[in-house]
């Protein structure tokens, strides 16, 4: 059995999955179920409502829920294709609706010998994207539900041919780091490299990167000032475009950054711990777990005492301009 999965780098809605199953020892029965799982959650937090689930053609599987606090609609889509020694297949789906989730059932006998291949292509979609602005969400749906279909003509071949040939073009051509002796040390850095243009939101000023980046659920995915110290220099020196949008982000996220100041009793900005959308301000929790001690919340002070941001904020700012010389960020209202 072989996995692949890519991620699009170039169709920033897209990605596919591909299974292939090839039995050795003799015949098999393969029952599959697959679709969209709406009950995930994140260090057990269910972000979503229950959401509208359809089908299409009973083939294309769509799961539109909301955020359950800032009510951002989200609208996903998928479809399955199978392959049997590279004929295409009609597998009928058996379809099936439950809380949060939406898939289909579906059955195949393969051969000794013989090679079934599975591929699912999905999308996601939702109303605060920057290409969606202005769309209702019955927009969005049919534009999404489109776009699936592009996507199965497309194949799982050629969008991880694209995607390859995206991240040469932004990463391994553009910004070639080449350690001498090891490969394990090059391993490392292109690593460092891949996840460093994985987790930025290079597309979108109204985001920053969260603090654990796509490696964890630590955080939440809130923005700190670890953005400044530790990652604005790599894109600063290598994507100066990519830094401008991260300190685009600081600067319209100063009415969170005035609200706590006036807050805590200062004039002027002062930048969260934890920072999230543009206008929420601080993010931290106020407390977080219990003492087992004197069983009262335990009181999360970073969120009051750690002042240090806001001469990080500044300290980006400044590199940014001493590296670029971009007069145009410093002069303009974003």
């Amino acid at each position: 059995m072989d996995f692949r999965r890519v991620v699009s780098l170039e169709r920033l809605h897209d990605f596919a999955i591909q299974v292939q199953i090839t039995p050795l020892s003799g015949d098999i029965s393969v029952d599959i179920k697959s679709g969209i799982d709406g009950r995930v959650t994140n260090t057990g937090a269910q972000h979503f409502t229950d959401g509208d689930m359809r089908f299409y053609e009973s083939r294309y599987i769509q799961y539109v829920p909301k955020t359950t606090q800032s009510k951002i609609a989200f609208v996903l889509n998928t479809v399955h294709n199978f392959w049997l020694d590279n004929e295409i297949l009609d597998v009928p789906a058996q379809l099936n609706m439950d809380l949060r989730k939406v898939y289909g059932g579906y059955h195949v006998d393969v051969k000794k010998g013989s090679c079934l291949r599975v591929e699912k292509y999905c999308n996601v979609y939702t109303t605060r994207d920057f290409d969606m602005h202005g769309k209702t969400v019955a927009d969005i749906q049919a534009l999404s539900l489109e776009n699936v279909k592009e996507l199965e003509k497309l194949r799982f071949g050629k969008l991880a041919e694209d995607t390859a040939a995206e991240w040469k073009k932004q990463v391994w051509d553009r910004i070639p780091i080449i350690i001498e002796g090891s490969e394990y040390d090059n391993f490392a850095i292109h690593f460092a490299q891949y996840h460093l243009r994985l987790m930025v939101p290079a597309h979108d000023n109204r985001m920053n990167i969260g603090a654990k980046g796509l490696s964890g659920e630590g955080y939440r995915g809130h923005c700190f000032w670890d953005t400044e110290v530790f990652l604005l220099p790599y894109y600063i020196f290598t994507q100066p475009e990519t830094a401008r949008k991260l300190e685009e982000y600081r600067y319209l996220s100063l009415p969170g950054a005035h609200k706590k100041a006036e807050r805590n009793g200062y004039q002027g900005a002062m930048f969260p711990w934890e920072s999230a959308w543009l206008d929420d301000g601080e993010v931290t929790p106020e407390y977080q777990g219990v003492d087992i001690v004197t069983g009262l919340l335990i009181k999360v002070w970073s969120g009051f005492i750690e002042q240090h941001i806001t001469a990080d904020v500044a300290f980006g700012v400044w590199q940014y301009y001493a590296v670029t010389g971009d007069q145009d960020y410093i002069n303009s209202d974003a």
